[in-house]
């Protein structure tokens, strides 16, 4: 939770010095020596975690909603509050306009497009897509 909430905790780099010294590479052994400054960290790092719960400002008349959590060694309830989020953020349009050039779409699909070519279908992988230039003074050619 600590490693979460830590931004949301006032000064707990120092409150976490003394567990992160322990817990370092050069200091890895099978054996943790738990030391009184240790505990007294853990215990500073409970208390914050306490104190820190409430991280914003409720809005009155806002739908709540309580989420509890019971198992053998705890008990956890957090009250929720729903917040209106913007359809702006929901939905993206394409990044590219539609096709308007001078042959008719008949059907477009992920890989492929159906066009008009003439008085023909033609069908286009997009995967072997080039760029091309199309001369629209000349008659398109059908082969």
């Amino acid at each position: 939770m600590v490693n979460f909430y830590h931004r949301f905790i006032p000064h707990a780099t120092w409150l976490l010095l003394q567990l992160h010294c322990a817990l370092q590479k050069s200091h890895s052994q099978k054996v943790l020596s738990w030391t009184a400054d240790m505990d007294m960290a853990f215990a500073f790092c409970k208390e914050a975690l306490a104190e820190a719960t409430m991280l914003s400002q409720p809005k009155h008349g806002a739908h709540i909603s309580l989420t509890t959590d019971a198992s053998d060694q705890a008990i956890r309830d957090v009250l929720e509050q729903w917040i209106y989020t913007s359809p702006h953020h929901g939905h993206r349009g394409p990044l590219q306009h539609p096709y308007d050039g001078p042959f008719q779409v008949v059907a477009p699909s992920d890989k492929t497009f159906r066009i008009m070519a003439g008085d023909r279908e033609e069908i286009i992988s997009v995967d072997r897509l080039k760029p091309v230039h199309v001369d629209l003074t000349s008659p398109v050619p059908v082969a």
